[in-house]
């Protein structure tokens, strides 16, 4: 800042704090010092640099909210999740599936839901361990999530058991299936 004379900042967002200032949510904070934005203001005699004028600003509070809603926002993604395949779960499918009929009753137009299992899923894990059954479970589900549509939802329905809503597909008729 000195060679350039020019203003200078710092975000709490990449360097929590510059000057290790107390705070004053020690027990709620989550955090060991006060969070800072500093503002750097060169000033100038004669065109150099004489001093420079240092703003702290206590960000404290803001950058507690943000984590706390970024924790949120995690927490709800697992929610969502199952664990082990990283797909929805059911409890989210449902909720996905009661949106979308919702919408297909109001608007009308092409909805399809498919709901599959594994065959024989039961011996994978008797013969080869459960170990390598929870492997094909997540291997599967991966090769479908990466062939379905960003707004089609895939979840795992319970066991060996997988679902699939497909909005804006028509149903295939028995016949041509």
């Amino acid at each position: 800042m000195f060679q350039l004379g020019s203003f200078a900042f710092s975000s709490w967002e990449q360097r929590p704090y510059l000057f290790k200032f107390d705070h004053d949510r020690p027990i709620t904070g989550g955090v060991d010092y006060m969070q800072q934005d500093c503002t750097f203001m060169p000033l100038t005699r004669d065109r150099e640099v004489v001093a420079v004028c240092v703003t702290i600003s206590d960000v404290t509070h803001v950058s507690i909210v943000q984590r706390e809603r970024e924790a949120v926002a995690k927490l709800q993604e697992y929610a969502n999740r199952d664990g082990l395949t990283g797909i929805a779960n059911r409890r989210y499918f449902e909720a996905r599936l009661q949106d979308e009929y919702t919408r297909w009753q109001r608007y009308g137009g092409d909805m399809s839901v498919l709901l599959f299992d594994l065959d024989h899923f039961k011996k994978i894990n008797d013969q080869f361990g459960h170990g390598v059954g929870d492997t094909v479970l997540r291997v599967m589900a991966q090769r479908v999530a990466g062939v379905v549509r960003a707004q089609d939802t895939f979840g795992r329905f319970g066991g060996e058991e997988f679902a699939l809503l497909l909005p804006c597909t028509p149903v295939c008729p028995p016949t041509r299936c």
